[in-house]
């Protein structure tokens, strides 16, 4: 390999993500505005739970992934917030305000983060980060 080569792959790597990136929201927000976004939610988070449920197969053996009964709990939590209560206001935000709007709005989310962590959590990260 030539010097550099793992910046190069890095910067590929991250115009590749931004690229689906842009691909996925215009294909949700089109067939949210066909379907409604609840269907689109719904049938994302059906295909995502069968692709979790192949990788696991493949990667472990079992369907099931060996976890406690907490462990479980605060999944399940994890993906009723997120898979289906905020997934369901982005591809609403979709329709309603449009792609470009809506992740315009997205990249705030940082910011937000700092402000809320440094209110509630009393987080004070340094000037540099």
């Amino acid at each position: 390999m030539f010097a550099g080569s793992d910046q190069f792959v890095g910067a590929v790597a991250g115009l590749g993500a931004s690229i689906f990136w842009v691909f996925t929201t215009l294909c949700f927000t089109a067939a949210g505005r066909r379907i409604g976004a609840t269907r689109v939610n719904t049938f994302r988070i059906i295909v995502a739970l069968m692709l979790h449920g192949a990788t696991l197969f493949l990667m472990t053996g079992p369907l099931w992934p060996d976890v406690s009964r907490q462990q479980l709990i605060y999944l399940a939590l994890s993906g009723v917030i997120g898979l289906a209560i905020c997934d369901q206001a982005l591809f609403s935000a979709f329709i309603v305000m449009g792609p470009r709007r809506t992740l315009l709005i997205a990249t705030t989310t940082p910011l937000f983060t700092l402000v809320l962590g440094a209110l509630f959590l009393e987080e004070h990260p340094p000037p540099l980060a």
